[in-house]
């Protein structure tokens, strides 16, 4: 699945999450080209992905073994 143009076309901007030190990052969803970038930038390769484009905050679940990360789409 290629989320990216997904992200882009239902008009998110940028996106926040906790990365795996406990810090808030906000990316610029152009700054990207590919789902491989964004996963490069998240530091992992997610063997599941979970998207929720109808909750109050929409977000994408990507899972790793035991590492889940929750992007949070900001428009």
């Amino acid at each position: 699945m290629d989320l990216l143009p997904i992200m882009k076309d239902s008009g998110y901007t940028k996106a926040q999450y906790i990365n795996f030190d406990q810090e808030v990052c906000t990316i610029r969803l152009n700054q990207f080209y590919s789902n491989d970038e964004i996963f490069l930038q998240l530091r992992m390769d997610p063997a599941s992905i979970q998207y929720f484009p109808l909750d109050r905050t929409p977000y994408i679940t990507f899972m790793e073994k035991e590492k889940v990360i929750k992007l949070q789409l900001l428009k």
